[in-house]
């Protein structure tokens, strides 16, 4: 059994309603229902494979455990998502050419990176000039924030503390330094009922 089979079982089943919200959040800010995309720390693809319902993408999906790809690759094939792409990448030394991407995304996996500088340095180079990003951490909106607060609460009680700490670790002010260390300077940081996300454009 892998070891990252229950990540992959709550995502799947309790977090499973939040994925095509958070799809449609993004199109909302890309406005185009084409293009190449970049999941960063794709797990079973979910995000992915959500937003790959919003349009005609070219979709790759990365992650750095080779039993995350596993998963993706048995997800997408069942759902017979073709476009979509697993691959064995980290963050900090993506795997593609500059100006690769119109579109980057990530949904949960910015809490984990071990330097942040460097993987949005590697974002920013991959991204095409128009090219924007999609990268944090949420629920969508409201509603589904206090559902799934309600279901992880009674399930995991050290829920909310691990919840804080991930917030500690991307407040504003931090990212703000993070992408100024990393040459960005056109972004636009969101936090709301949506959740936490970083938008940056490449001009």
């Amino acid at each position: 059994m892998s070891k990252y089979e229950g990540f992959i079982d709550v995502a799947e089943n309790i977090f499973k309603d939040i994925y095509p919200q958070i799809a449609k959040n993004i199109t909302a800010f890309y406005k185009k229902q084409s293009g190449t995309v970049v999941e960063i720390g794709c797990g079973s693809a979910i995000l992915s494979r959500s937003f790959y319902n919003f349009g005609n993408y070219r979709i790759f999906a990365l992650d750095l455990e080779f039993d995350m790809i596993f998963s993706a690759k048995k997800f997408i094939e069942k759902e017979n998502k073709s476009t979509i792409f697993p691959i064995v990448a980290n963050v900090g030394a993506i795997p593609f050419k500059s100006d690769f991407a119109d579109l980057v995304i990530s949904r949960g996996s910015v809490f984990f990176w071990e330097d942040k500088v460097q993987a949005f340095k590697e974002i920013y180079r991959i991204l095409k000039k128009s090219g924007i990003t999609y990268i944090g951490g949420g629920f969508g909106n409201k509603d589904l924030k206090e559902k799934i607060h309600k279901v992880m609460s009674e399930k995991n009680p050290n829920w909310q503390n691990q919840v804080q700490e991930r917030l500690r670790q991307t407040n504003p002010q931090t990212i703000k330094n993070i992408l100024q260390k990393s040459n960005i300077e056109t972004y636009k940081i969101i936090n709301d009922e949506t959740g936490f996300w970083i938008i940056i454009t490449k001009e």
